[in-house]
């Protein structure tokens, strides 16, 4: 599994004695909360994708790091001891119910039973030390939020132990090399795993999110999870998309005059698109690119006429020289 947490240290080296003061002076801390509290993938509170914790082996390595771990106790103590958090904006509240519902949930007496049932291994159980320092989490919970927790954080976090338990039959199909890259796009996977959503309508939406955020390897990977079929159902469809949306372009490109694509410009032009990471809207991409290549046509057609121009006046300027030195002779 892929584990980074330098990114929250350098951050917190940054700014976190600046949070720690506006937290005492009873200030709003939303441009900070998604890197001292943050939250677990899959959630949509928060625009700071790269902030979210890609798996909870990462949220406990936050934990067990010195520096984090006393900062985030610090910072959790200094708002245990405020009688409200009403400086704090909606979205501010949100994000703190979820990383604390994420806290709680990965400290608790309980967790390492639950991640020895899930199959995951002993080294990483042995991660999630119990520490009652960490009762905290709690405490803020049933202050703060009459000690309900964020549901979808729990649900993100169990289907992550259920689809990270079946790992080795969903894998099976990979070999060795991707194994590593399968391992993380399964976590990802876990985000639209039925145990989170239920209503049909929103399991569709939320798949097909999935899908798009995909690169082309992801895909390549996705295909060979051994899942049932109907989540590879749009995977097939994209890929169609693609193809088609490639040929137009191409169809496009190939109309250009083998002279226009070898002459020396600025910008080079490759008829065949390259393929980016993203299959995000490819309809627009496509649109841009034809846009483009028809940028690219009116450009040398103008660069031609210019230096064709520029000949007929060379020549005229010589047929007159030529005619001066016959006069004078």
């Amino acid at each position: 599994m892929v584990i980074n947490i330098k990114k929250y240290k350098d951050i917190h080296r940054i700014s976190y004695n600046i949070v720690l003061k506006k937290v005492k002076n009873k200030e709003s801390i939303i441009e900070y909360i998604d890197y001292i509290y943050p939250v677990i993938h899959g959630l949509k509170i928060t625009k700071q994708k790269n902030y979210q914790f890609s798996n909870i082996i990462e949220a406990r390595e936050y934990l067990n790091d010195k520096l984090l771990s006393k900062n985030i106790l610090e910072m959790s103590k200094e708002l245990l001891k405020l009688d409200n958090i009403d400086f704090l904006k909606k979205k501010e509240k949100q994000k703190l119910k979820a990383s604390l519902t994420l806290f709680d949930y990965i400290t608790n007496k309980k967790i390492k039973a639950l991640l020895a049932f899930r199959n995951y291994d002993s080294k990483t159980i042995d991660k999630f030390t119990y520490n009652k320092n960490y009762n905290i989490f709690n405490k803020l919970l049933d202050k703060f939020f009459n000690g309900e927790k964020d549901d979808t954080t729990i649900l993100l976090i169990e289907s992550e132990l259920y689809t990270f338990k079946n790992k080795d039959i969903i894998l099976k199909n990979l070999n060795k090399k991707d194994r590593i890259d399968g391992e993380k796009l399964l976590i990802k996977y876990s985000e639209i795993n039925r145990l989170v959503i239920d209503n049909r309508t929103i399991k569709t939406t939320k798949r097909r999110e999935f899908y798009k955020s995909l690169s082309f390897n992801e895909i390549k990977i996705f295909r060979k999870f051994n899942i049932s079929k109907k989540y590879k159902k749009i995977i097939d469809k994209t890929e169609k998309r693609i193809i088609t949306s490639l040929s137009i372009v191409i169809l496009l490109s190939s109309t250009m005059s083998m002279n226009a694509l070898t002459t020396n410009t600025n910008t080079q032009i490759n008829p065949y698109i390259t393929i980016t990471k993203s299959v995000e809207p490819i309809e627009e991409e496509v649109t841009t690119k034809i846009k483009l290549i028809k940028q690219e046509e009116e450009r040398i057609r103008l660069e031609k006429e210019r230096i064709a121009k520029e000949e007929e006046e060379r020549k005229k300027a010589e047929a007159a020289k030529q005619k001066k030195i016959y006069k004078y002779n």
